[in-house]
């Protein structure tokens, strides 16, 4: 036979047709063997009549090849060539989920993922990719994401995770038909990024190599477990990273901790802190002395948090020399401290006069008044001078009498100026009231400006009176004038 066609009626079906031989052929035509088979086994075999042309075959499955055989059946020859052709069924959903589901936290923002393929008869047609879920453990269903892989893969890499949480995947396949079952969840562990900073680090060359790393993580290890008694083990470091600074004589150690099956990595890391803020933290890498930096934070929310601030740390560094440099340090420091606060009280004594603002007595220069405010005397007490005057204290609004360090005080009068303060005359312009805000602003007052000011107004009345005794008056009348 020649030109052997099918086609799939439905997804378990194969209609299987064929041309006759070339005319001119000199043989009777009985009939035809058909045979139809799958890699495994043969699933049709039948004895079709020379008169028929096509045969149906059902009871298949889904989008698989099977291989096809038509052998034409002679009443001399008995049988002729044979002729053959491979047909595939209508492509169907998969069956199956892919198998052996493998989580692998790379790094804290990292996770590899790994699969079984799907065979062709799981699949039930071609596989177009496999479709990855993943989302944080616990989290809503809403927090789910979807990532896709190749048809032919078996694994992927999925990025951009939150290193301090753990994360939940599922798998499934899919053809253009449509999706298969999802595999059951596979959860990863979460990670806990840390950091430890070392002083010591003179040659960067000698402890910039995979053996420092190597010897950091196992000290790590070996220290926190001690600790904690979780089955804390080298393997539960990922992203270790070694940054040195020969210059500050400086090295810090990133990585993040893994959760296991003992303790997650939050208590892990507790430990760590322990370890690193203890008293004895010293340690031989490569034949380099190190000492960690108890004022560095153990815990970072990521690898892109900034390092340590080198100065401060410099600190640390210098609190942990020996005892004798450090009974010097203390005592210079504590010369230091005493001239410092005998020049703060010698410049607090200059500055505190009676016309500081007036507030809470810990705190010079605070006031917490309303926007007007009433002048005070001490009770009993007579203003005889304008400098007692001047000596008045400023109490809110509404407040008929105050106390002050012991002292009773009761209201004079109201300020006229815009902030109530010590040392503000009753006596004030009226239009300074107007210019008052709505807020008040509380500073010192410039005793010399004002001072100045109120020298300037005396001149200037002078001033004008010495212009009005000898100015010359132009008087109608007959009326002597007095200051001729």
């Amino acid at each position: 036979v020649q030109n052997i066609a099918t086609t799939a009626p439905t997804e378990n079906m194969l209609m299987i047709s064929w041309d006759l031989p070339v005319e001119g052929s000199s043989f009777t035509i009985t009939g035809f063997q058909v045979r139809v088979e799958n890699s495994t086994s043969v699933v049709f075999d039948d004895l079709v009549p020379g008169s028929q042309q096509n045969v149906q075959v059902s009871g298949l499955a889904r989008y698989i090849p099977y291989y096809i055989s038509i052998v034409v059946m002679t009443a001399s020859s008995g049988s002729s060539a044979e002729a053959n052709a491979t047909a595939f069924t209508l492509e169907g959903t998969p069956t199956a989920a892919p198998s052996n589901l493998t989580l692998v936290r790379t790094s804290g923002t990292t996770m590899a993922v790994s699969w079984v393929p799907l065979t062709l008869e799981e699949a039930q047609g071609f596989v177009a990719g496999y479709d990855i879920s993943y989302q944080p453990s616990g989290s809503v269903k809403r927090q789910v994401q979807t990532v896709r892989a190749p048809g032919d893969s078996s694994e992927i890499t999925i990025t951009g995770l939150d290193p301090t949480v753990g994360y939940t995947a599922a798998v499934a396949a899919a053809t253009t038909v449509g999706s298969g079952p999802v595999s059951p969840p596979v959860a990863s562990p979460a990670t806990c990024p840390f950091q430890i900073h070392f002083f010591g680090a003179d040659d960067c060359a000698d402890l910039n190599s995979v053996s420092s790393l190597e010897e950091i993580v196992q000290v790590i290890v070996t220290r926190t477990e001690s600790l904690c008694q979780c089955g804390f083990v080298a393997n539960h470091i990922i992203d270790g990273d070694l940054s040195c600074n020969g210059d500050r004589n400086a090295i810090t150690f990133r990585g993040a901790i893994l959760d296991n099956d003992q303790a997650n990595c939050s208590v892990i890391r507790d430990r760590v802190i322990e370890w690193v803020t203890a008293d004895d933290t010293r340690l031989t890498i490569q034949g380099t002395e190190l000492t960690t930096n108890t004022e560095c934070p153990v815990v970072i929310s990521s690898y892109d948090d900034s390092y340590c601030d080198v100065i401060t740390s410099s600190a640390a560094r210098a609190a942990r020399i020996a005892a004798p440099t450090v009974v010097v340090v203390v005592v210079v420091g504590a010369v230091v401290a005493v001239v410092a606060v005998a020049i703060f009280l010698h410049l607090r004594r200059r500055k505190k006069t009676t016309y500081e603002v007036f507030g809470d007595e810990s705190e010079v220069g605070s006031v917490n008044l309303t926007e007007t405010g009433a002048q005070y005397k001490p009770v009993g007490a007579s203003l005889k001078s304008d400098k007692e005057k001047e000596g008045i204290l400023a109490f809110g609004v509404g407040e008929e009498t105050g106390k002050v360090k012991g002292t009773e005080y009761q209201q004079i009068g109201r300020t006229d100026f815009q902030n109530p303060m010590y040392g503000i005359p009753v006596q004030q312009q009226e239009r300074q009231r107007e210019q008052q805000p709505t807020e008040p602003e509380y500073a010192k007052v410039d005793l010399a400006a004002k001072k100045k000011a109120e020298a300037d107004e005396e001149a200037d009345i002078e001033k004008m009176k010495l212009e009005m005794e000898s100015a010359t008056y132009e008087i109608p009348g007959p009326v002597e004038n007095p200051y001729a």
